[in-house]
């Protein structure tokens, strides 16, 4: 998948701070900091950034957001 993706372009959610499909490693990481462990390289051309504490996770493909997930038990 990718930021081309049909899922992918039709979603239009935006976190608290206005990051969303396509934003990039650089506008996550002014926005949240360095990941909790680095940022773990997926496939050709990907890696995932995950915030533990905060439940969110972003994974990235040619360094544009293409999937959020959020882990609503974070932070309890």
């Amino acid at each position: 998948s990718d930021v081309n993706d049909p899922l992918a372009k039709a979603f239009k959610g935006r976190t608290q701070e206005g990051l969303g499909i396509g934003s990039t490693h650089a506008d996550i990481v002014k926005v949240y900091g360095e990941p909790s462990n680095g940022a773990k390289t997926i496939g050709q051309g990907g890696e995932m950034l995950e915030f533990k504490a905060i439940g969110i996770t972003f994974t990235l493909k040619d360094d544009q957001v293409y999937n959020i997930s959020i882990d609503f038990r974070a932070g309890k």
